[in-house]
């Protein structure tokens, strides 16, 4: 019996087991020995049976050749308003789904295959948004960069777009105070 190494969480850990690489499994090894048209001949011999009123070969042949979806068709109507552009839409269509499947109008197969859906919409939304993100820091930093440069600001493409919140104490000394050089 192989010993099989886990991490702290109890899961496989990985390299601790299942196949070494480049092994196959050895089950499909009668495929090997059969001639190439093997399989179309068994399928062949299966509908004729299925013609010939054999219910099993039928059935056989359309689970293998027509299988039943794994998640039947949902229909949900879409929130009004933002559709699923917001996070507000994507918990509204989720609440939906729920519902729909306590219902019993739809699975709870597909109700969990929606919510998966959204989540994985959500984090593609974040990704592009922390893109978006850099990016304005990219040119911010390249602002700087040019600033700290020499560059005037009217040479710079782009400074007129940044706004910088100073308080007015940091440049201009309280009036109470001496003026000690500004």
């Amino acid at each position: 019996m192989a010993i099989t190494l886990r991490d702290e969480r109890g899961r496989v850990a990985p390299g601790g087991g299942g196949r070494t690489p480049g092994s196959r499994n050895k089950r499909p090894g009668l495929v090997d020995h059969l001639p190439p048209e093997a399989f179309a001949n068994i399928a062949a011999k299966l509908y004729q049976q299925a013609l010939s009123g054999d219910v099993a070969a039928a059935k056989l042949l359309v689970d293998r050749y027509d299988p039943v979806p794994r998640h039947g068709r949902v229909s949900l109507p879409l929130p009004a308003g933002q559709g699923l552009e917001g996070p507000r839409g994507a918990v509204a269509l989720a609440a939906g789904a729920l519902a729909a499947a306590t219902r019993g109008d739809i699975g709870l197969d597909e109700t969990l295959a929606v919510i998966d859906g959204l989540r994985r919409l959500a984090e593609l939304r974040d990704a592009l948004t922390n893109e978006e993100r850099m990016r304005r820091i990219d040119e911010k930093l390249a602002l700087l960069q040019e600033m700290a440069n020499g560059t005037p600001l009217e040479r710079i493409p782009g400074w007129d777009k940044i706004r910088v919140s100073v308080p007015l104490a940091a440049v201009v000394p309280p009036p109470d105070q001496e003026d000690d050089g500004w």
